[in-house]
């Protein structure tokens, strides 16, 4: 791994931490999935609005490992399937390849509602896309910054 694989994706889990609070200040059900580990187990936070919820997602972010472990696009599948209707799926990712773009565009296809995050620095490209897509430039001196604004 790449001094910007590690420091992408913990800034990565940093901006999935600020939009968990965000929608748990705002008594939004959040819940969070990934590709990696937290502390040895899959990374899975079923959604819910019930106390103690946003203090379970960021603890699992905390011990969240920045190394894959299982592939993006099948687990966006699996995901999407255990989702209730109506919830928005929210990818913050640092990968956008072929098949994760393809599981997206399926997913939106299906009336899905989503956003994407893509999390890269400033030479990675971020493909074209039917959905919606924020992308967020790296910002290597990201620790030092008091807040990340991403929209005016």
């Amino acid at each position: 791994w790449s001094r910007w694989e590690t420091d992408g994706l913990e800034f990565a889990l940093s901006v999935a931490a600020s939009l968990a609070a965000y929608g748990a200040d705002h008594g939004w059900a959040v819940g969070l999935r990934g590709n990696g580990q937290s502390a040895g187990a899959p990374i899975e936070v079923p959604a819910a609005a019930a106390q103690g919820q946003l203090r379970t997602v960021l603890e699992t972010l905390a011990r969240a490992d920045t190394m894959a472990v299982r592939p993006l696009a099948p687990l966006l599948a699996a995901s999407a399937a255990r989702t209730p209707a109506g919830a928005t799926l929210l990818l913050i990712t640092t990968t956008l390849d072929r098949n994760v773009v393809a599981a997206l565009h399926a997913q939106h296809r299906r009336g899905r509602p989503l956003l994407v995050l893509h999390v890269a620095p400033a030479y990675a490209p971020t493909p074209a896309a039917s959905f919606p897509m924020l992308r967020i430039d790296h910002d290597a001196h990201w620790v030092q910054r008091h807040a990340l604004i991403l929209a005016s």
